[in-house]
């Protein structure tokens, strides 16, 4: 069993190395996100005013947008299940947007 232990942290660990976009890395997003959040708008990219354009946001920083909405709905009493089912949706349906703009932005830059 310590074997297989020790063996399995090292394979977490080889697989959590390879993650592009840590939450530490990206939480600065986070922000952003809740607000598109708190207007029930997909949490899948960040609006750069001043430039008139917007990147997409990373998986690590929409998840966890995500997650913390859940948390604030939760303690105050406003997680019902159509609700906790519409911040589900809007989550996957951010990290769909989020890729297609990361993928099409790669594309247009070849």
């Amino acid at each position: 069993m310590e074997e297989s232990l020790e063996r399995a942290r090292q394979f977490v660990q080889k697989l959590a190395a390879g993650v592009p976009d840590r939450w530490t890395d990206t939480i600065e997003q986070t922000p952003g996100l809740l607000r598109r959040l708190a207007l029930l708008v997909p949490p899948s990219e960040l609006i750069q005013a001043e430039k008139r354009t917007s990147i997409a946001a990373s998986l690590s920083a929409i998840v966890l947008a995500c997650w913390i909405e859940r948390l604030v709905m939760e303690q105050n009493n406003m997680l019902g299940l159509r609700a906790y089912r519409r911040l589900c949706r809007l989550m996957l349906k951010a990290i769909e947007d989020a890729e297609l703009k990361r993928q099409f932005a790669e594309w247009g830059a070849k």
